[in-house]
């Protein structure tokens, strides 16, 4: 079975939780590839255990003051 996997990953709450279900998949020999959206990829960390990961722009929050 092959699983294409989105993450949102402006946060690391929706990775942690990647990571727990890629720990799995492997498990159960699934091919997984995973897309994560939400920062550039040079500001995601410690994402070995996702491989050849890819990245797009996607969207992220933005908030702002009234001033």
């Amino acid at each position: 079975m092959k699983i294409l996997y989105g993450v949102q990953g402006t946060g690391n709450g929706h990775i942690a939780r990647a990571r727990a279900m890629c720990h799995a998949l492997k498990s159960h020999d699934v091919d997984v590839d995973f897309l994560f959206s939400g920062r550039a990829k040079d500001k995601y960390f410690s994402m070995e255990q996702f491989g050849d990961y890819q990245t797009r722009r996607g969207f992220s929050f933005v908030t702002e003051t009234a001033g």
